[in-house]
């Protein structure tokens, strides 16, 4: 089957579908950016690649297209792959066909028999009992399949430019959350965004951290926090009550952590009385703020931006966990 329309029609209903399954609004510009670098190697070697789009989004978007169904699929879900709701780049018919291998190895031919009417149910859309979460995964990835999702509460959607344009916390972010989930997922399959980021966003982005680290946090004010981001309070059962307090520092990879500051947030740390100091940055500390940290290695951190990568694969692999409060 082939898909006729005009260009800028198709690529809006990518992003449509794209709204939909991942929560993230994205405009046409930052949907053709998503399905080029989708693709590795596209824009330097595109002869290289075994299945190389046909790059049908470039040109007037007035101009009519041609596409097959499959191509357009495929492309579908490097958009979301892109986006950070999917984990690979596995088409719907792909994990037909790799649940039928699975199944159908040491099975007598009854047994192929009905490992093949499964995998013909489940993209026929009727599901067998035990078998939710495979056809959950077959309808995010399938292009055919625009009602998705059908098993939970619809938040709407947050527009990804938000995460590098507003300081604010998007409207349909799970309540009491700092940092929402479609966002670190995002930054899990485009880690070096990171320094792209609103520098709020990067405050925001640590609370959560320690948030879902199990500490009672509080984010101070945008502007006029004194050099302190971020309070994280627990009560240990053996050691008692802590306090780390954060400076959160997003900066490019060339813009280091220099020293005196470095020095003048140790200040911080020993007027709040804090159990702990930790620099957080999306660069990473110069010689000499390293070895002030190192001598104080118990009271004074710091989380480069390998560190904070980290942290972010962490969160994109597990659930919200508990909740508290915003200041």
């Amino acid at each position: 089957m082939r898909i006729l329309n005009r260009r800028a029609t198709v690529v809006d209903m990518l992003i449509e579908l794209a709204g939909i399954k991942s929560g993230l609004a994205v405009g046409r510009d930052e949907a053709i950016a998503l399905l080029e670098g989708g693709w590795p190697g596209l824009a330097s070697h595109p002869e290289d690649l075994l299945y190389a789009p046909s790059q049908w989004w470039r040109g007037d978007p007035d101009d009519v297209v041609r596409i097959r169904a499959e191509e357009l699929e495929l492309d579908h879900v490097h958009l979301l792959f892109g986006l950070g709701a999917i984990k690979d780049t596995r088409t719907s018919a792909d994990l037909i066909l790799e649940y039928l291998e699975a199944d159908l190895r040491g099975r007598g031919p009854a047994e192929a028999l009905e490992a093949g009417t499964l995998a013909v149910t489940l993209a026929g859309g009727q599901v067998p009992k035990g078998f939710e979460s495979r056809y959950e995964e077959y309808r995010l990835r399938s292009l055919m399949s625009r009602d998705f999702p059908q098993v939970r509460d619809w938040n709407g959607l947050i527009p990804l430019a938000d995460l590098f344009r507003s300081e604010r916390i998007p409207v349909g972010v799970e309540p009491d959350r700092f940092f929402d989930q479609r966002y670190i997922n995002y930054l899990a399959v485009h880690p070096n965004d990171l320094q792209r980021i609103h520098w709020r966003q990067f405050e925001l982005l640590t609370a959560e951290f320690f948030q879902r680290s199990g500490y009672q946090v509080t984010i101070t004010p945008p502007r006029g926090d004194g050099g302190v981001d971020v309070l994280a309070r627990r009560v240990d059962p053996v050691t008692g009550p802590e306090l780390i307090i954060a400076q959160a520092k997003r900066y490019s990879g060339t813009n280091l952590v220099e020293i005196e500051e470095v020095k003048a947030f140790w200040t911080d740390i020993q007027t709040a009385d804090a159990t702990k100091g930790l620099i957080v940055t999306t660069s990473t500390l110069e010689k000499g703020a390293r070895e002030f940290c190192t001598a104080r290695l118990y009271r004074y951190q710091f989380a480069d931006q390998q560190t904070v990568q980290l942290w972010i694969a962490g969160l994109a692999s597990k659930p919200s966990g508990p909740r508290t409060q915003r200041s």
